[in-house]
């Protein structure tokens, strides 16, 4: 038993670490990034209403690149609902009513899949999923 629990304590930081060093990454090509970058790839898929899930580091950064040319409808943080960010409110999938916008622009790059998956009963059809990870790598 203790074996296991060994085994699963070091997937676990293995995970974490993984985690650090993927925010660290985007962090670093966020500051990269010209904000008339995310402006034209933005106007170019007809996108004008935006959400942004997360709201941790790399969330916060990317609000920061995007405003004010680029305003952020509200932030998605499984953790943090009920506040705000600076006038950004924050909302939480299983509590909060989602408007509905053009794209939710997904920061945490590592839970991809299922963020997306989960997203997909929130929002109709119309509404685009985009990866930061994919978004960046299209514009820089």
């Amino acid at each position: 038993f203790r074996i296991m629990l060994n085994r699963k304590e070091k997937e676990l930081k293995q995970r974490e670490e993984n985690r650090q060093y993927e925010n660290g990454r985007l962090l670093k090509r966020l500051k990269e990034c010209p904000n008339r970058a995310f402006k034209n790839y933005l106007k170019h898929h007809h996108i004008k209403t935006i959400a942004v899930y997360g709201a941790g580091a790399v969330g916060k950064e990317l609000i920061k690149q995007l405003n004010p040319s680029i305003p952020v409808d509200y932030i998605i943080d499984k953790f943090e609902g009920g506040k705000k960010l600076g006038e950004i409110p924050i909302l939480q999938l299983r509590f909060d009513f989602l408007p509905e916008v053009d794209a939710v622009i997904i920061t945490p790059c590592h839970e991809l899949e299922f963020i997306q998956f989960q997203l997909c009963n929130y929002y109709s059809n119309n509404c685009k999923f985009l990866a930061l990870d994919a978004l960046l790598d299209s514009i820089l």
